[in-house]
């Protein structure tokens, strides 16, 4: 029970554009295959915040983000199997070599609740940028 409410508590800290590009990247209609969300000013205390969206490759994402960044990622990823087209989600957390140590330690309660905001995913991950 207290999860949940955390989580519900947590989706009012998404701001609506970047929920609405999480929709995007789901919507099989849209030329969108991912999103980037960041804390408002790189302050946890603060919302997260679309920091951009595109339809390229991931490394249009990883241009946005730096060594100092907190970062989460969710792409959309297609392949073709034995000619049946499977498409499948990936949520990314990027952080960044240069993030001090009690910022990571702050955002470690964050990440059940954002990878429930961002929805069902097919694989997690974790990037660090060097």
């Amino acid at each position: 029970m207290a999860f949940f409410f955390f989580c519900f508590f947590f989706n009012q800290f998404l701001r609506s554009a970047l929920v609405d590009a999480v929709k995007d990247v789901r919507d099989d209609k849209t030329e969108t295959t991912w999103v980037l969300g960041k804390y408002e000013d790189d302050d946890v205390k603060k919302n997260i915040i679309l920091a951009g969206k595109g339809s390229g490759s991931l490394d249009e994402m990883l241009e946005l983000v730096s060594t100092e960044s907190i970062a989460y990622g969710f792409t959309r990823v297609t392949d073709v199997i034995e000619s049946i087209k499977t498409v499948k989600f990936v949520f990314i957390n990027f952080i960044g070599h240069d993030v001090g140590i009690m910022k990571k330690a702050k955002i470690s309660t964050h990440k059940g609740a954002i990878q429930s905001a961002f929805g069902v995913r097919t694989v997690a991950t974790m990037g660090t940028i060097i």
